[in-house]
């Protein structure tokens, strides 16, 4: 399939807006010398792990499209789990190596479960010492669960089985957790792991809008058809932009993000309005390319600035937009050297000794 360069300034929004809300989650995090400003900003980010759902969408779009290549499960599950486990590893070797320091704790045991990507499959207890890495396991799992339907079954009964698993993931989510799609690590029943029912949800929506991307036939543009999907497509941006970073909607089901979300996926799929079509070019794909290691090293980074740059109350109270746009830059710059050094390379030495 050809590529679609504006998926990487979506990546890119939904990592910050991810760093962002860890980044004030907590009170002894970023603004909690500043305790006004904190409660403020607190309130207006606390929706923002809901970002994560766009990132199961997107993986569900390309997972459609993986199991049409000539790969065998085998391939794909060494495929993923190189991708996957690479830069989490590196994480919990940088944190091992801060508590040698006593800059940090450290949780071996749990630690080792997270390794094995079963956090947040309902097997541990605790978060480890990676907990915003928590979807790593739960992408892993339901890309194998969903790449082996895929590659074994008729694809009628793949996708009505997929559409059930979707639907009633959906009913459960909402029922089960007040409507709210926080608390991964909960369990509903003692059976179902919030994040787990999250990726098989959003994921089964990325290959429905796959499937439908595989049988779309580009139609004549016309300026109201630009005018009127430029419009739609900034209508969506700003609701989520705004409600997932400035307020807190005050509406207890979590679904209208997810519908809102894979809108604007679409849409920038199409690229049809002037915001597909702007960020559809190679540098934001460049970009996008960063954001795991971004998202994943985010632990590490305040970790190491929250003992100086975290406590640092006066510059903080006099600069506090230029505080979290710093701590932000930092953790972007981790990330991508983080790429360079370990993802990068790994993927490399893997598909050499495939």
């Amino acid at each position: 399939m050809e590529k679609i360069y504006n998926i990487g300034f979506l990546r890119i929004i939904f990592t910050i807006i991810v760093i962002v809300f860890h980044a004030l989650l907590h009170a002894n995090t970023l603004y909690g010398v500043y305790p006004d400003l904190y409660a403020h900003a607190h309130a207006a980010t606390a929706r923002g792990y809901v970002a994560v759902e766009m990132f199961f969408i997107i993986a569900g779009f390309f997972l459609f499209f993986s199991a049409k290549k000539n790969i065998d499960f085998k391939e794909f599950a060494l495929n993923k789990f190189v991708r996957l486990w690479c830069v989490p590893a590196f994480a919990i070797f940088c944190i091992w190596i801060l508590s040698l320091f006593h800059w940090t704790p450290y949780h071996k045991y749990a630690n080792i479960l997270h390794l094995f990507l079963l956090k947040n499959t309902g097997m541990t207890l605790c978060l480890a010492d990676n907990g915003s890495a928590w979807f790593i396991s739960v992408l892993f799992w339901v890309s194998l669960f969903y790449f082996y339907l895929i590659k074994n079954f008729e694809r009628k009964y793949v996708n009505l089985t997929i559409a059930l698993i979707t639907f009633f993931s959906f009913v459960l989510l909402v029922n089960g957790n007040a409507g709210h799609f926080n608390q991964h690590y909960k369990m509903l029943n003692n059976f179902f792991n919030v994040g787990m029912l999250r990726g098989l949800a959003e994921m089964g929506i990325g290959y429905f809008i796959a499937l439908f991307y595989e049988n779309y036939k580009p139609a004549v543009e016309s300026k109201i058809t630009f005018v009127l999907v430029s419009a739609l497509e900034i209508y969506l941006f700003g609701f989520i932009i705004n409600n997932l970073l400035f307020r807190n909607i005050k509406f207890a089901n979590d679904m209208i993000f997810v519908i809102f979300m894979s809108a604007l996926f679409i849409l920038f799929l199409l690229r049809k309005g002037i915001l597909s079509k702007l960020t559809d070019n190679k540098l934001f794909y460049k970009l996008g390319t960063y954001t795991f290691s971004m998202y994943v090293m985010q632990e590490v980074v305040f970790r190491i600035l929250f003992k100086n740059y975290c406590q640092c109350s006066s510059f903080i109270t006099a600069y506090p937009m230029l505080a979290l746009v710093l701590y932000i830059a930092i953790t972007c710059l981790f990330g991508i050297a983080t790429y360079y050094i370990v993802e990068k390379p790994a993927i490399a030495l893997f598909k050499k000794n495939l």
